[in-house]
């Protein structure tokens, strides 16, 4: 079942012990709820999307945006095969001029940042490559349009807003539940063993 918005803020509400919202309003709980929600997705890559991405000939350097509006975080660049990633300060062992470098095909990718990434080298044809990434999920809104989010992941939405509303209003000592029940299930889930049947 789809949740949302007002029954999110609600409930954040609740654990807050502030149902009529004279601490806490409804408009400041929602930025709090669309914030933690884009965390926890990013951390949990729940919701992905790919794109065709045609660069420019001879740019090695993009912003994420100019990729889709709603790109969160880059996750694969596929181009005739998947593009390995680099750390960009490796793109200078590989060439001195990376940033001004062409080439036949793309190479590699890195990630400058959160905002920015290059595709190495750059082409004189352009040749569009396929970007895999995870989305921005849309704002919280307060009325009956449902989170974009899975359901699964709303404990793990509440448990981060309500720790950091618990944080801005100095509370330190309640803050210790829904912290770790956050980090619990930010844990990655163990293998199960194999068994000789």
């Amino acid at each position: 079942m789809a949740t949302t918005g007002a029954t999110l803020i609600d409930a954040l509400s609740r654990r807050l012990r502030d149902t009529s919202n004279t601490a806490h309003s409804r408009d400041l709980l929602k930025r709090i709820l669309t914030h933690s929600q884009r965390a926890i997705n990013l951390a949990q890559q729940a919701k992905k999307a790919s794109v065709s991405f045609t660069p420019d000939p001879g740019r090695t350097i993009y912003t994420r945006t100019e990729v889709a509006a709603n790109v969160g975080r880059i996750l694969r660049i596929i181009a005739d095969r998947t593009l390995p990633e680099v750390r960009w300060p490796m793109l200078q062992d590989t060439d001195r001029h990376w940033y001004r470098a062409i080439g036949g095909r793309h190479v590699q990718w890195a990630r400058i940042g959160g905002n920015l990434f290059v595709l190495h080298p750059a082409l004189w044809e352009p040749e569009a490559v396929t970007v895999i990434y995870v989305t921005v999920p849309a704002d919280v809104i307060d009325g009956a349009t449902n989170v974009d989010l899975p359901d699964e992941l709303l404990p793990m939405v509440m448990d981060l807003a309500e720790g950091i509303m618990l944080a801005k209003a100095r509370i330190t000592h309640a803050m210790d539940a829904p912290l770790t029940r956050l980090a619990a299930a930010l844990q990655p889930k163990a293998a199960k063993p194999l068994t000789e049947t």
